[in-house]
């Protein structure tokens, strides 16, 4: 839990330089379902799929 728990720190301080960049988003959106955070999940998950049109 530790290390999922410094993932997620470390994908928040990354997310402003590549929030246009669709793999680091899909990882992202998976931790955080991961982590429980089902609405930021949501949020980013909706970015995503503008990415992707």
């Amino acid at each position: 839990m530790e290390q999922t728990t410094a993932a997620l720190e470390r994908y928040r301080l990354l997310l402003s330089d590549l929030k246009e960049n669709p793999e680091f988003l899909e990882q992202y959106i998976y931790l955080l379902r991961e982590m429980g955070d089902f609405e930021e999940a949501k949020h980013q998950a909706e970015h995503y799929l503008l990415l992707s049109k």
